[in-house]
Parts: C-alpha cells; sequence; structure tokens
C-alpha cells in the first residue's frame, strides 16, 4: 500500500508529463518566477535585506529548514524499507520454504506453502503498515507536534527559496526579459498564475477524491496548502518512485482481482511456463486478531485499512519468487508490482492498462 500519505501524484493528460512535471516542480517555478519578479520590480528595498537581524533570522531558519529535511528523508528511508522488505523476504526466503515443503504430497505441499508465504506477509508487510498507521493516526492528536511543524514551515520555505536562487539564472536563461521592464512583469504574473491555477486544480481534485482524510492530522489542509510552496511536499513522492524504480517495481492503475489474476496468469505462462500463482484476500493478509490490536491504539487506522482492502498476489516458480503484487483501493485501484524481470513487469502493466483503456 502506497506510504505517503496523501501526498501522491500521478501523471495526468495536459498531456501527462508535462502536467506531472509542472505539479512535481511547481514549489521551484514559482520562487525562481517570484525571485524574478522581485529583481525587476525592485520591490524589496536593499536596505531591508541588508539589516542583521533579518539576515539572522533567516540564516536559522534556514538551518531549521535542512534540520527539518534530515530528519524527513530518515523517516522516508525507513518508510520505504518497510514498504520494500516484503519483497526482499519473499526472494531470500521462497527458496527455503519450497525446500520444506518438498517431501509432502503435492496438494499438500502447496496447501503448506501457501500458508507459509501468508505468514510472511503478515510478518513483513502487514504489520508494518499497521504500525505506520497507527503512528501516524495518532500524530494526529498531538497538538504540540502540529504546532512545532507549523513553526518549521518558515525554515522549510527558506530553503526552497535557497533552492530556486541557485537555479534562478540557469531557468530564466531562456527568456529575455529587461530589468524593470513592466511588459515582463505582467509576463511573469501571467506565467505564475496559469501554473499555479495548473498546480491547485490538482491538488484540489486530489484532495477530494482522497481515502486518506481518517488517518490524516489536525489542520492538514491549511498544511498541504503552505507545503506547495515547498520543496519537502515532493521528497516523498519522489523518493518513492526512485526506491521504486531501483527494485524493479512499479506502481500503475489496476483493473479488478479476477481479472488481474487472469492477465497474471497469461503472462506468466508465456514467458516462463506454469508457475505456481497465490491470491490473498484482505482477510487473509489483516486477521481480525492484528486488526484488533491496531484498533486499539488507533481505531481510524483499522477503518482505513478496511477502506483500502489490500489484496496481495505472489507467484513462484523452479523454487522462487517470480512476482509480487500489491493492490489496494484508494481513489482508484492500484498496484505495486515486482517480478524478477523488468520486462516481466513492463508486460503486466502494459496488459493491465491496454484492458482499462479498452472498458
Amino acid at each position: 500500500m502506497r506510504t505517503t500519505l496523501g501526498h501522491g501524484f500521478q501523471p495526468s493528460t495536459l498531456g501527462g508529463i508535462s502536467k506531472t512535471t509542472i505539479v512535481t516542480l511547481y514549489p521551484l517555478i514559482f520562487w525562481v518566477l517570484v525571485l524574478k519578479l522581485i529583481g525587476i520590480g525592485g520591490i524589496l528595498p536593499s536596505s531591508i535585506l541588508a539589516d542583521p537581524a533579518l539576515n539572522a533570522a533567516l540564516t536559522t531558519y534556514f538551518y531549521i529548514g535542512l534540520a527539518h529535511l534530515a530528519i524527513g528523508i530518515l523517516i522516508l528511508v525507513w518508510q520505504t524499507l518497510a514498504f520494500l522488505r516484503p519483497v526482499q523476504l519473499l526472494r531470500t526466503s521462497i527458496p527455503r520454504m519450497v525446500s520444506n515443503v518438498r517431501d509432502y504430497a503435492s496438494i499438500d505441499a502447496d496447501s503448506a506453502l501457501r500458508i507459509q508465504v501468508k505468514d510472511l506477509l503478515i510478518s513483513s508487510l502487514t504489520r508494518g503498515q499497521l504500525k505506520s498507521l497507527a503512528l501516524y493516526s495518532r500524530l494526529k492528536q498531538s497538538i504540540p507536534l502540529q504546532l512545532i511543524l507549523f513553526a518549521t514551515f518558515p525554515g522549510r520555505i527558506i530553503v526552497t527559496i535557497e533552492l530556486a536562487r541557485f537555479l534562478s539564472p540557469l531557468a530564466m536563461s531562456w527568456i529575455s526579459l529587461g530589468p524593470r521592464d513592466i511588459s515582463s512583469s505582467f509576463i511573469l504574473v501571467g506565467l505564475l498564475s496559469v501554473l499555479s491555477a495548473i498546480n491547485f486544480n490538482h491538488l484540489l481534485t486530489i484532495e477530494k477524491s482522497s481515502h486518506y482524510q481518517k488517518v490524516r492530522p489536525r489542520y492538514y489542509m491549511s498544511r498541504r496548502i503552505l507545503s506547495e510552496f515547498t520543496i519537502f511536499a515532493r521528497v516523498p513522492t519522489i523518493f518513492e518512485a526512485i526506491a521504486k524504480y531501483r527494485f524493479g517495481v512499479i506502481e500503475v492503475e489496476s483493473p479488478n482481482e479476477n481479472t488481474l489474476s487472469d492477465i497474471i496468469k497469461r503472462v506468466l505462462s508465456a514467458q516462463v511456463g506454469s508457475p505456481l500463482i497465490f491470491f490473498y484476500k484482505f482477510e487473509e493478509l489483516y486477521p481480525l486478531s492484528e486488526l484488533k490490536h491496531v484498533a486499539k491504539l488507533a481505531p481510524v487506522a483499522r477503518d482505513f485499512l478496511m477502506e483500502a482492502h489490500p489484496v496481495a498476489f505472489v507467484a513462484i516458480f523452479n523454487g522462487e519468487c517470480i512476482l509480487f503484487a500489491e493492490v489496494d483501493m484508494l481513489d482508484v485501484r492500484r498496484m505495486d508490482v515486482w517480478s524478477r524481470s523488468p520486462a516481466l513487469t513492463r508486460k503486466i502493466v502494459a496488459k493491465s492498462e491496454k484492458l482499462l483503456m479498452e472498458n
């Protein structure tokens, strides 16, 4: 299940990649254009910028922003490792499991192997997700923590501005604008307005259709809007995308479980032979004993999981795990899929996308 609670954004058509690029880079684009406007219009007098007290405050907040970024990256590393842990464990543990059931009768061996894989998924995938969701949903009850996070916003914005200042000469080199040119200011304001409209329209569309409200902290939307002016809102999604790419995991919109099961069977049979494919329902991955435990810590986390209703597929061939896919239902039905071959993963993704387009 996706680990960035509410900060994700998928490609959509403007055409597709261009809109996603605008949304991804919006905080930097915004501040690059604002810095250019300030330079053209002479909005801030040099005497203000030279004030020692202001410089000291800006420096202090800059380091607060850097500290927040460093802590955020450490949390992301932990979340990403937790997300990828089931894939790594399946790859390393299934050969041993297959060896353990080798002396069973065929049907008994398959049943025993299925139970062992299910137990592995519960210990690695289920419990990791339940702990993360319980922690996240309980944090929303902490008003002091929310106030601290609000207090770090100036630092986060200053870090973003400094990065935009560094990139500004390169980003604006392709636009020929004269100094203190009124027409140039109108061009920049118009461009900024259009890009802001695209970004915030996308944000509102995502938030209206999101299922994450139940586990979000208090005052989430005010923080979310402020975060649109910092790069910190983009780091989780970018980091997770890089990690998935590194480990060969692809996230894609998915058809229903029966159709997806048929796609996986046909693609794997055509590419590798006749694999053993296990499908795990939500009730198997998240048994009542696990849900009861998290319900005591955070009932809304349990309710959220029941809405998301994640399920999983595991495919085994020649004693090795060759595919793992997790499907959940948040804004739309989506799956994260990994296979031993990037080409195999792409075939499953392509078949799923084609079928969705046809329907």
